[in-house]
């Protein structure tokens, strides 16, 4: 029977060749074969305790896209002393799982598919298989093809005379935590307690391995402390391993017991609407990253250092833990230049808002620099992001609080349900709350909090934006422009500022005209500038005038009960991407696209494809009146509207500019006025007779449309121009008198 051929040339083989034979097992699947040949029953034993004989026995269509490099029963023998055994236990079944997937592809792949240098991907995510090819031989890794395309009813097998190794089974729990590289802190106090062989020498353990940032938490002294108190340190080492290999999927909640001796306790938190399960250890220690495996057992990453019951948890001080934080090294600056480093380390106990490196950045370097070097501000700023006594995120209530400087802040709630969160001064939100301190607690949080009433030595708009790297550009184009003088006024201005990636989407060509056209220049440029101080609480949707004359539209995006936060766009397209950075003479708010000022009501027209009633506005001597100031509204008819009118009728328009000229200034409107601010009824129009203003309703509540006397329909809307708008409709409207 050809099973039992197969056998006995499986059995033959003596040398590591590539047979050049295709081998056939016309029903035999891949578990059938690793059954049914006495060469791997060591492979067949191994993917039955995985529970991958169901997997590879499977005859469904899509399930015959495997190749599997199958190791002999002497490879298997051929593993280091211990490790088949260790790998058969129900503790390593995810090990030999891994191992397992390892020695997997998930496509056909012939012999002669393979080519030298070829990375080979596996069903073990993440890890692929590196082969080569010589004198006919194909090398998977080490490992020789004895015997290459034996076919199965769902794919391919090679014969490999090595068991194909991946890195979690040659290195331990030591080996694989030092190439994380996130475990510095870790392996130093693992060695610095004499702990580095024991846990090398362990054959099943679990370690729940804190990150630097974890060992950060507890203060740089702290950790000092605890690498000089070697019982201590080893103590709370051990406290992290458990005997046995734990996966995540099998703690539960309960107790585990550690080599130390003591219980970690396991707890479960519901999030993302209920529906997310997270464990908790000793009740506010997350697991991060989970089942990290090693030859010696499992690591599951955790974001701080569990304290063992019998340990008193050597807890740094504010400002130790401000020190330790990567976050807020701007903060510690200013604390050091405000001196109050030892007052934050004191007894306490206090409350400190701390804001992040990125909330000051939101002030801007100039303003941050100047504070730096005013000593009494920088106090009155610092100690009013200080409280007394110890408060929680759960004893956060609406109201006030007293700070150190004497001033309040105000805290509130916004939004409701699970959507309800807590901000202070009206905007400032938490970023992370409840790190405990010696001496009190700290709780970042996105801004920096401003006493009322103190004046901050801020630097004028144009130093601002000097001192802003991403403004580099801008600058530059201001000097041109002649234009610095003016932003070093009095003010208030507030400039919404192109950063230099905002300049650079406008081209090189682009740019090196503005710099050849000093009154283009000099016209965008103020085209991004607003008198007075508008701060991003300030901002109303609408439309506000610039220093070029012309309009911006402010359009606020996004926010949901108060949760989210609004973007704010500016003519629909340019983003708001940093608010506030306050001057002594304005705001500055900086946005991601340049602003291009519209042009005149007859440009755009002309731009917008209104040929036709560009030429009449020509024949009837009024382009100069409607580039003017104005502003003006205009219901412009299109071509096709035109082209409506009886035959003849507008050559003879064009021949008399007279009638033309009342005809067309019956289509215009002195002011800007939206579709938005359209009222029904009549609207009096530049030649003398009114308009019929109509809406259309479906339902009596839903507007269906604008409809001008009876008959011509308003089909698209608000197109700005620097003077005014432009509203197209689709029938020419005649002055009644000439109707």
């Amino acid at each position: 029977m050809l099973r039992l051929s197969l056998i006995t040339i499986l059995c033959s083989l003596v040398a590591p060749t590539v047979s050049q034979e295709y081998l056939h097992s016309s029903s035999d699947s891949i578990f059938d074969f690793t059954q049914n040949n006495a060469n791997f029953s060591t492979l067949s034993t191994a993917l039955q305790l995985a529970d991958f004989d169901g997997v590879l026995d499977c005859g469904f269509s899509f399930c015959r896209i495997l190749t599997v490099f199958a190791p002999t029963n002497e490879a298997f023998g051929a593993l280091p002393e211990g490790v088949l055994a260790r790998l058969t236990t129900p503790d390593f079944k995810k090990h030999l799982q891994n191992l397992l997937l390892y020695h997997i592809t998930p496509e056909i792949l012939r012999a002669s598919d393979i080519e030298d240098g070829d990375k080979i991907r596996t069903l073990f995510i993440g890890e692929t298989l590196n082969a080569s090819v010589s004198d006919e031989v194909v090398k998977i890794n080490t490992a020789n093809v004895v015997t290459a395309n034996v076919e199965a009813s769902n794919g391919i097998i090679h014969a490999i005379d090595k068991v194909l190794i991946p890195d979690f089974l040659s290195k331990d729990v030591i080996e694989i935590a030092d190439e994380v590289n996130n475990f510095s802190t870790l392996l130093a106090a693992v060695d610095a307690a004499g702990l580095t062989s024991t846990l090398k020498g362990f054959q099943n353990i679990t370690l729940f391995a804190p990150t630097d940032a974890a060992f950060e938490k507890l203060g740089s002294a702290v950790v000092a402390d605890l690498l000089e108190d070697l019982d201590t340190l080893t103590s709370i080492l051990t406290y992290h391993v458990v005997e046995g290999v734990v996966l995540s999927t099998e703690l539960e909640v309960g107790n585990v017991t550690t080599i130390q001796g003591e219980n970690i306790s396991v707890e479960e938190t519901r999030e993302l609407f209920f529906f997310h399960r997270r464990l908790a250890l000793n009740g506010k220690v997350h697991l991060v990253t989970t089942d990290i495996l090693a030859s010696n057992g499992i690591i599951h990453v955790i974001e701080d250092v569990l304290i063992p019951p019998s340990v008193t948890p050597p807890t740094p001080t504010i400002a130790e833990i401000a020190a330790a934080n990567s976050d807020l090294t701007t903060l510690v600056e200013a604390l050091g230049k405000a001196d109050l480093v030892d007052a934050l380390s004191g007894e306490g106990p206090f409350t400190v808002f701390a804001p992040t490196n990125a909330a000051f950045s939101e002030l801007g370097n100039a303003l941050v620099s100047s504070l730096l070097e005013d000593q009494d501000t920088l106090i009155e700023i610092l100690t009013y992001h200080v409280v007394e006594g110890t408060i929680t995120s759960d004893d956060l209530e609406e109201g006030q609080l007293t700070t150190l400087q004497g001033g309040s802040i105000d805290v509130d709630e916004q939004g409701f349900w699970i959507f309800k969160r807590t901000v202070l001064n009206d905007g400032i939100r938490f970023e992370v709350t409840d790190i405990t301190a010696s001496n009190g607690v700290i709780h970042l949080i996105d801004g920096v909090l401003l006493p009322p009433n103190t004046l901050l030595p801020s630097p004028a708009i144009v130093d601002i934006a000097v001192s802003e790297p991403k403004l580099s550009t801008l600058t530059k184009f201001l000097q041109l422009a002649g234009l610095v003088e003016t932003l070093e006024g009095d003010g208030p201005f507030t400039v919404f500022a192109p950063t230099d990636y905002a300049f650079s989407k406008l081209g090189n060509s682009t740019l090196e005209s503005l710099m050849d056209d000093n009154e283009a220049l000099k016209t965008i440029l103020l085209y991004h500038v607003v008198s007075g101080n508008v701060k991003k609480e300030d901002l109303e949707e609408g439309v506000v005038t610039t220093l070029s004359g012309a309009t911006i539209d402010v359009e606020f995006h996004g926010g949901f009960f108060g949760f989210f936060g609004r973007d704010v766009k500016l003519n629909g397209n340019a983003e708001v991407t940093t608010f506030d950075i306050l001057g002594s003479n304005g705001v500055i708010h900086l946005i991601d696209e340049v602003l291009l000022p519209p042009d005149n009501i007859v440009t755009v027209a002309a731009s917008n494809g209104f040929n036709t009633l560009i030429a009449a506005i020509a024949a009837a001597n009024l382009t100069s009146v409607l580039q003017g100031e104005g502003p003006f509204t205009i219901f412009a008819p299109t071509d096709a509207a035109f082209d409506k009118l009886p035959s003849g009728t507008l050559d003879s328009l064009l021949a008399d500019p007279a009638t033309l000229a009342r005809i067309l200034q019956y289509h215009v409107i002195s002011g800007r006025i939206e579709s938005g601010d359209l009222k029904e009824g009549a609207v009096a129009t530049l030649e003398g007779q009114n308009i019929d203003v109509d809406f259309q309703y479906i339902f009596f509540f839903f507007l269906n449309g604008i409809v001008l006397n009876g008959e011509s329909e308003v089909i698209t809307t608000d197109i700005k121009a620097s003077n005014g708008i432009i509203h197209s409709i689709d029938e020419v409207l005649i002055p009644p008198d000439l109707a």
